[in-house]
């Protein structure tokens, strides 16, 4: 029974709590958004060198197994030849991710040395993010050592 001076406490948040609370979340997510675009980007580049190591690797091998040319695609308008195993590195390397190279073909050959449109040594593949402009680099000697990095190739 209540009496005439006591009053019931009312059980939840008032406006002004439940409004510092969303401008402390607003903060929070604005303080992380940035930080989150970054790691998913960053994964888009790994991802893209990933799948560009891969092919490399299938080509490389492929041309092992087989004992005839495997030509890596690094331009979409190069004609490779008929004979050769053809692998394309231009397509579906991976989201906002470009390759940049000055060669337009790799060829990897059955004695597992390799040659290139350019004719300069050692091959540079830049794995290039298109928003963050982040980049990763492939390279490859003429013997076929493949290795990455995220520092410069060495071209002497």
């Amino acid at each position: 029974m209540l009496l005439w001076g006591e009053m019931k406490k009312n059980k939840g948040f008032t406006l002004v709590e439940l409004m510092i609370t969303l401008a402390v979340l607003g903060i929070i997510t604005a303080i992380a958004v940035p930080s989150f675009q970054s790691l998913i980007q960053g994964n888009e580049l790994k991802d893209g060198a990933n799948k560009v190591l891969f092919i490399l690797n299938d080509a490389k091998n492929s041309a092992r197994l087989t004992r005839e040319v495997s030509v890596l695609k690094l331009d979409s308008s190069f004609n490779a030849p008929t004979t050769a195993k053809v692998f394309d590195a231009t397509a579906n390397v991976g989201k906002n991710v470009t390759l940049v190279s000055v060669d337009k073909a790799v060829s990897f050959l059955a004695s597992g040395l390799v040659e290139t449109t350019a004719k300069k040594y050692p091959i540079c593949i830049t794995v290039l993010h298109g928003k963050s402009l982040k980049t990763e680099f492939i390279s490859i000697t003429q013997l076929g050592f493949i290795t990455r990095s995220t520092s410069a190739c060495d071209t002497k």
